[in-house]
């Protein structure tokens, strides 16, 4: 109870907070809305995480087709850390299906992501929150650490 308690407060800041990923969609957008390549665009893990990222997988795509189905390409697994000491597990490679859904919500409002299915992503490379930032739709893997932290960011821009 206490942990969805922040969370539902944490939401309500970063609904209010304009941070560099864009503003959180609160309405629901349609798959061919969402439909597209979303390129790695950068990790806020530390180094030297951050530095491996980028030399190994800058490369690194997730495409969201209208059908439904998903492919990703070399996604750094990087597991939710407690002590924010974090690790790349591996770079995955695969495909599934996806789900557009709420992630949460305020009072006010549905916060909405995708759940990415198949290729045995874990819980939070699995469940991208949508941010838009003027053209541009990105997916934003955010990890709960007291708030939650943006920590990797792919950009689909048309």
């Amino acid at each position: 109870m206490k942990r969805s308690v922040l969370a539902v407060m944490a939401l309500a800041f970063l609904l209010s907070a304009c941070d560099r990923g864009g503003q959180l969609l609160t309405t629901k957008p349609s798959v061919s809305e969402v439909a597209g390549r979303y390129t790695w665009s950068y990790s806020n893990f530390g180094n030297p995480v951050d530095s491996e990222i980028l030399s190994k997988a800058k490369d690194a795509y997730i495409v969201l087709n209208t059908n439904g189905t998903v492919v990703f390409h070399k996604v750094p697994v990087v597991p939710e850390s407690p002590g924010k000491v974090f690790t790349i597990q591996e770079l995955r490679s695969g495909s599934g299906t996806f789900e557009i859904s709420a992630m949460g919500s305020t009072s006010e409002h549905n916060i909405y992501g995708v759940y990415l299915r198949g290729g045995n992503l874990p819980d939070r490379e699995g469940r991208p929150w949508l941010k838009r930032k003027g053209q541009a739709l990105t997916l934003s893997f955010n990890y709960f650490d007291g708030d939650f932290t943006e920590r990797m960011v792919f950009t689909r821009s048309r």
